[in-house]
């Protein structure tokens, strides 16, 4: 038998029961290894492990399921089964979180610019055969009849096949969530779905340069296209008039789920969207959302339980209540995420690439604030966070402070947000890997510190560059 925590007790506090449950189901199958198709157990002998009602059981495997880890097998010898990871519900969370951060259109291509350049040139000295002829078939689909039809992002289908023969889990991850993001820019344009013939003849030469490099094994002229590529698409979506999310829904990764209680949480995050995000506004109570959806019940309430669990919307009980629209928080994405990559089997190299990338490029802006009293304030206040009396199992939390205050301050919500998830993946593998830091290290540390914000608040972004280069190397040995 095993306890679930209540309210706080090992899970985060005001977690719902049915989320600390999913939270154990999870805990349980990283200690398993993640066996693909193992059964966790029955409906009956999950209740009494857990020391939890059918109801509860149900609304915790609605999560489970919805964050694909598992999923519920009826009938004999059924059970939850592990399955095989999948993103797409975090990564359409993830949309939503940052469509409400107001995401621009320039806060997205910079982050494409900064992570999309070092998955072609991954590629270009990883491609093999199989790579060349799937890169082959992928143009020549792009350049035929059907091309609006291909699966998938449509117009960054290559992207993603890029970013997928680089070889890093995290790269095709946030590469995936980049593209879905752009797809929802473009069809915000004028004209909606209709792209110009000379746009497309311009997408596709482009597309045929980028594949060239990586198939020759030219890194570094991969990277360059790439740039270019995105760089021309940046200008296009400028002249375009899109700016800002336009008005009608994120693209929905999971639209293909096909479970009942993901399609209505689906279309009641579609409707809030659509309606401008007014946070602490009733959209409905349960009896009227049961007859606008057509649902049961028991249906409405496990769509509310994933609702809720993303922070899209809570269910507020007695007179006047009904589901009240939140302001979406991104944890519930971030943690999928992470669970998606730390199944993934990601190893150091992998993360540190993307963690020093994303960080990397905030910098520069950074610097060029560095007269601002808040900036400069902030940066302080960031770097005094780490002191010799830092715990020894506080040190490498604490010391992620100044980083993602650095990229607060560069104003770019998804690179904040990648930021976290690859801060969520690391604390995984750091915690997998051995011991913690010793205490001692609380002095190089503050040492790095130091010389990274003085370098920032001197307005030399090549200096601070370099620092906080050579102060993550000496982390990936710290931590690791």
């Amino acid at each position: 038998m095993m306890r679930v925590p209540r309210d706080g007790a090992g899970a985060p506090r005001g977690e719902k029961r049915a989320a600390q449950v999913a939270r154990a189901i999870e805990g349980e199958a990283r200690s398993r290894g993640w066996p693909t198709g193992e059964l966790l157990g029955s409906e009956a002998s999950l209740m009494e492990r857990y020391q939890v009602s059918r109801a509860i059981l149900r609304e915790a495997v609605r999560l489970v399921e919805h964050n694909q880890l598992a999923t519920m097998r009826r009938g004999p010898n059924g059970g939850l089964i592990l399955r095989a990871p999948e993103v797409g519900p975090a990564a359409t969370a993830a949309a939503v979180y940052l469509e409400y951060a107001g995401t621009t259109v320039d806060n997205l291509l910079e982050a494409r610019l900064v992570l999309e350049p070092i998955a072609a040139g991954l590629a270009a000295r990883r491609i093999d055969d199989d790579g060349f002829t799937r890169v082959r078939e992928l143009l020549g689909l792009e350049a035929g009849p059907g091309w609006q039809a291909l699966p998938g992002a449509g117009a960054d289908k290559l992207h993603l096949l890029i970013a997928e023969l680089s070889g890093n889990p995290a790269l095709v991850l946030l590469i995936q969530i980049l593209a879905s993001l752009t797809a929802y820019y473009v069809s915000g344009v004028r004209g909606g779905s209709t792209v110009p013939e000379s746009v497309r003849a311009a997408s596709l030469a482009a597309h045929s340069a980028m594949a060239d490099a990586v198939i020759s094994g030219d890194a570094s002229l991969a990277e360059r296209r790439v740039t270019r590529h995105l760089a021309g698409l940046g200008e296009w979506l400028g002249s375009q008039g899109a700016h800002r999310f336009s008005s009608g829904p994120v693209p929905a990764a999971d639209a293909a789920a096909g479970k009942m209680a993901e399609a209505v949480a689906r279309d009641i995050r579609l409707d809030i969207a659509e309606e401008g995000w007014n946070v602490g506004v009733v959209i409905g109570s349960e009896a009227e959302l049961v007859g606008r959806h057509q649902v049961s019940r028991a249906v409405l309430r496990e769509a509310v339980r994933i609702l809720e669990h993303h922070s899209v919307a809570r269910m507020r009980r007695g007179p006047g209540g009904g589901l009240v629209v939140a302001e979406p928080q991104p944890m519930a994405s971030i943690e999928a995420m992470a669970l998606y990559l730390d199944r993934q089997r990601i190893d150091v190299a992998a993360l540190r690439t993307v963690l020093a990338a994303v960080q990397l490029a905030c910098v520069g802006t950074v610097a060029a604030r560095a007269g601002e009293p808040g900036v400069r304030a902030a940066l302080l206040d960031a770097r005094a966070v780490v002191s010799p009396q830092t715990p020894e199992h506080d040190l490498e939390a604490q010391s992620s402070v100044l980083h993602r205050r650095i990229c607060e301050l560069s104003g770019n919500p998804v690179l904040v947000l990648f930021f976290d998830i690859m801060t969520a993946v690391w604390s995984r593998h750091s915690m997998a890997a051995g011991p913690e830091p010793n205490p001692a290290l609380s002095r190089p540390v503050m040492h790095a510190h130091d010389k990274i914000v003085e370098a920032l608040l001197n307005r030399d972004a090549p200096l601070a560059r370099h620092r906080l280069s050579r102060h993550l190397d000496a982390m990936t040995d710290w931590w690791h």
